[in-house]
């Protein structure tokens, strides 16, 4: 009877180790990813445009382009 507990008890603490490295390999790997989306959320003011500052640059060039559009009409007119 005794042998029979022993093997269930090593049986048991096997399947609970590999739970316990499953956990903590779960749990490393979203640290890691909690870095790194805090890193990117740091990073993206420094790389990518504002919608606003675009929205601004956007009314420039289409302000330019309609001048440029009512010269050649102008042009064409002649």
């Amino acid at each position: 009877m005794t042998d029979w507990q022993a093997a269930f008890d090593g049986a048991v603490a096997l399947v609970f180790t590999g739970i316990g490295w499953f956990l903590a390999t779960l749990y490393r790997d979203m640290r890691s990813l909690e870095q790194n989306l805090t890193d990117l959320v740091q990073e993206l003011p420094n790389t990518y445009a504002r919608r606003d500052d675009l929205k601004d640059l956007i009314s420039e060039v289409r302000a330019t382009l309609r001048r440029i559009e009512d010269k050649l009409d102008g042009k064409q007119d002649k």
